[in-house]
């Protein structure tokens, strides 16, 4: 005997779609094309002729659905589509959701489409109805409009007629119309007769759209009046054109108290269209939404608009208390596109996200440029954690040398006469200042005046010219050894530079046990103001008593590869905070990428650093009060180099410029990419203006 489970017996016995509640059934009829729903009634006997109080009936292109024969393909179609819409409307109880969507041309169903309206006009009992005919337009009868139940209409490419006998719709509360050959007159009447709408979309994208043939004018100050009780508006281009005509107040004399969704096709060359967005903005105290879709026609000449019309200071009565999203689409930075950003961002406190989806025609240089200008200067943002978000539809050291002009009388006399010592002592300082370091010292033969001048040299620059030996590698102890050999004569012998560089290029040359002694040496005159490291190979801790030592540097320039100084401090190692710590008076500050260690990506990696890690609020004691340019060379960012541009623009009040100067292998997509992230939070700046400049070698 075979043995049977009992429960996978129960299982395939029970009639598990039998026992689903009745609401349930009705809701999965809806979500069915109706071809399908009136199939169901062979299923079970709790399934049959249930599609009969099915509350939404939707009569689209599919009922026509089969094989028909060449010539009488159109005729075959239409006589299955009417017996089809005969047969839902006698046997269906009623529906409370009716749609409509067929294709004119090809069914010619004008006369059964009027039966369908005057079937459900005895009921009585529709509260929305969705009208989408393609190919051609269908004119509503005069049965439409005794549909008194009616909460919603949707209608495309349709004739809208009230008759004179219409006294509005009581329960209608939303109208959506997409190319509807109305009058405004009409539509005036219409609106002004349903004293409960509370949500209005206009659109149209056909210039055949004859909304201007009544007698009067129609603007947007009419409109709102209709509809006192309006949340939702959505008006298109073509309406646009008309309802801003001869413009709007800069406000309503009665407030939109219950706008909350704007959304507006807007052509920012056109004056009046600008100042009909402002004024409703203005006058909708309660918005939380606005959504404009930058339109521009070729025919249309850009009109002059005020350079400041835009300035958040020139609207005083903005205020945009409970506004959360803005969105722009077909953004093309155009004049006063940004502008318009900007003003919504300072006057909006609880804004959460500014979503701007660029035009296919900005190209991937015009963005650059565009999100280079925004970060150029710091533009007010009241809401600190508003995201601005960019989509797409789909190192050397400033020269400043002087130029030394010398005119001799005659040329006698500048043979016969010792020029050089009739030379102002700033001049010879200068001229040695020229010259490398090297023929500077071998000066003292020339004459008593120049002996030792050197050693008033404001500027020492120690380089791979004090030594010269062949490149053999058996010789890089011996270039060691007479290169500090000569730093230290020098340094011995010198009263104290306010300047000094070393720019040593031999490979692998580290100077960090002779620096100590160094230090010792400029410590006694502390005169330094000017600190320069090229290629230089020094430890984080020989740098920090370097630098805390001679507190009148103001400027340093680190460049080269090294193995750099790290962000975040292990135990106590001396991180590049602490390097801005001990020069309080730094005035410019220019790095290579390389002294930040930022060249080893693996280390990086492994640290899982919070990306906030340089949160300005940890650092209270550090305070750059005379910084007034940054400058960052082969920036590629990596983890942290952001971060910590954002600390140092932070902390610095004065500050005037940063430059950061992008690496080689930073690609264009990836350049958009950090533009976009930087924009996409406000970070503080305690410099309001200081420019950010971001560009390629």
């Amino acid at each position: 005997m075979e043995y049977q489970n009992p429960s996978r017996t129960q299982c395939l016995n029970s009639d598990i779609i039998s026992t689903l509640p009745l609401n349930i059934i009705e809701y999965i009829l809806t979500l069915m094309p109706l071809r399908d729903a009136l199939r169901t009634s062979v299923l079970s006997k709790k399934w049959r002729y249930t599609w009969e109080r099915m509350p939404k009936l939707a009569f689209t292109d599919n009922l026509a659905e089969g094989q028909f024969g060449f010539l009488g393909e159109a005729v075959a179609k239409r006589l299955k589509v009417t017996k089809a819409i005969s047969h839902v409307l006698t046997r269906h109880y009623g529906p409370t959701i009716l749609e409509i969507n067929f294709s004119v041309d090809q069914f010619r169903i004008f006369s059964d489409l009027d039966k369908i309206i005057r079937c459900l006009s005895r009921q009585n009992i529709v509260k929305e109805i969705i009208f989408v005919i393609k190919d051609g337009c269908y004119n509503l009868p005069f049965n439409f409009f005794s549909l008194q139940g009616l909460e919603r209409i949707h209608l495309q490419n349709c004739g809208f007629e009230p008759p004179l006998t219409f006294y509005g719709f009581s329960r209608l509360r939303s109208i959506s119309f997409m190319n509807v050959e109305v009058s405004a007159e009409m539509l005036q009447e219409f609106l002004s007769k349903c004293s409960l709408l509370d949500e209005v979309i206009l659109n149209g994208y056909q210039e055949a759209v004859d909304f201007a043939s009544g007698r009067n004018k129609f603007t947007f100050v009419d409109l709102l009046k209709c509809v006192p009780l309006i949340k939702t508006l959505d008006i298109s281009k073509y309406y646009m054109k008309y309802l801003t005509a001869g413009g709007m107040p800069d406000k309503l004399r009665t407030s939109l108290a219950h706008l909350k969704h704007l959304h507006l096709d807007v052509r920012f060359i056109e004056q009046f269209e600008i100042s009909s967005a402002l004024c409703l903005i203005r006058s909708s105290p309660v918005l939380e939404k606005i959504i404009f879709m930058m339109c521009y026609s070729k025919e249309l000449p850009a009109q002059q608009t005020s350079s400041n019309f835009f300035d958040p200071e020139g609207h005083p009565d903005l205020k945009l208390d409970h506004l959360e999203t803005l969105e722009m689409k077909m953004f093309s930075n155009f004049p006063h596109e940004m502008e318009f950003v900007k003003v919504i961002m300072a006057k909006s406190p609880m804004l959460k996200k500014v979503r701007i989806e660029l035009n296919d025609d900005v190209s991937v240089n015009e963005e650059l440029k565009m999100l280079k200008d925004m970060l150029l200067l710091p533009f007010p943002r009241a809401s600190p954690s508003a995201k601005l978000i960019f989509v797409r539809p789909g190192m050397n050291k400033d020269c400043h040398r002087i130029r030394v002009e010398y005119q001799n009388p005659t040329k006698t006399q500048c043979l016969n006469s010792d020029i050089i010592s009739t030379l102002p002592q700033n001049i010879i300082e200068d001229i040695l200042t020229l010259m490398p370091l090297r023929d500077a010292l071998r000066t003292s033969v020339l004459s008593k005046k120049w002996r030792y001048a050197w050693r008033n040299m404001p500027t020492l620059v120690f380089s791979n010219k004090l030594v010269r030996l062949p490149s053999d590698h058996c010789c890089k102890l011996l270039k060691k050894y007479k290169l500090v050999n000569a730093i230290f004569h020098v340094l011995l012998l010198h009263n104290g530079p306010t300047i000094l560089e070393f720019n040593c290029l031999f490979d692998n040359l580290c100077l960090d046990s002779e620096f100590a002694q160094i230090i010792s040496y400029l410590a006694k005159g502390n005169k330094l103001e000017d600190l320069i490291f090229m290629n230089v190979e020094v430890s984080a801790q020989t740098l920090q008593q370097f630098l805390s030592r001679c507190p009148l540097i103001n400027y340093i320039c680190l460049f080269g590869r090294q193995n750099g100084l790290e962000f975040v401090a292990e135990g106590n190692q001396f991180t590049f905070v602490d390097l801005l710590q001990c020069v309080p008076l730094i005035e410019t500050l220019d790095i290579s990428k390389y002294y930040m260690q930022m060249c080893d990506n693996e280390k990086l990696a492994a640290q899982q650093t919070p990306t906030n890690f340089l949160d300005p609020e940890d650092y209270p004691d550090m305070n750059l009060d005379h910084l007034e340019t940054l400058k960052i060379d082969h920036f590629s960012d990596l983890p942290f180099e952001m971060e910590f541009v954002k600390l140092i623009m932070a902390k610095s009040p004065v500050l005037k410029k940063a430059r950061i100067k992008l690496s080689d292998n930073v690609s264009v997509d990836e350049e958009v990419k950090m533009l976009r992230e930087m924009l996409l939070f406000s970070f503080p700046r305690a410099s309001p203006s200081a420019k950010l400049i971001i560009y390629r070698p």
